[in-house]
């Protein structure tokens, strides 16, 4: 469910591995709550 992301020298791995997990997380919620899930509501 994840990407591969070429991370660039110095990039955090953390960061993007966070901002990933948030996008997986917000692609399974938002079928069972409808629209109202955006990345402000949680």
């Amino acid at each position: 469910m994840l990407d591969v992301v070429r991370l660039e020298p110095g990039a955090d791995a953390a960061a993007v591995t966070t901002v990933q997990i948030r996008e997986v997380v917000e692609r399974l919620v938002a079928p069972a709550m409808g629209s109202r899930v955006t990345r402000t509501s949680w």
